[in-house]
C-alpha cells in the first residue's frame, strides 16, 4: 500500500488566490467573455469548414488548423463549465 503524505495547510497567498479563483463577481465576467470567444470559434470553425469544401486537395496543414480549431472550442466549453460551476457553489473540476 503507497504512503500518502499529509497535505501541507495553504499559505496565506495560496488562500487568496483560491478566493479570487472562486468569486462569483469574476465568475459571471469571465462567462460573459467566454460566451464571446465561444461565438468567434465557432464563426472560425464554419469559416474553416466552408474553405475545405471549397479546396480540391487537403493539406496535412488545413487538418492542423482544424484540429486547433476544434481543441480551441473543447478549452472554452472547458472554461464556461468551470466558471458555471463556480456560480453555482460547486468545485471547478480542475480543482482537484
Amino acid at each position: 500500500m503507497p504512503e500518502t503524505k499529509p497535505k501541507a495547510p495553504l499559505t496565506p497567498e495560496e488562500l487568496r488566490w483560491r478566493a479570487a479563483a472562486r468569486d462569483p463577481d469574476k465568475a459571471k465576467r469571465n462567462l460573459k467573455l467566454q460566451y464571446i470567444l465561444l461565438g468567434c470559434a465557432i464563426a472560425a470553425s464554419i469559416g474553416w469548414g466552408i474553405y475545405l469544401f471549397r479546396t480540391d486537395v487537403i493539406s496535412r496543414s488545413d487538418w492542423l488548423g482544424a484540429l486547433g480549431i476544434a481543441l480551441s472550442l473543447v478549452s472554452i466549453l472547458l472554461g464556461i463549465v468551470n466558471n458555471r460551476r463556480i456560480l453555482v457553489g460547486k468545485r471547478p473540476w480542475g480543482d482537484l
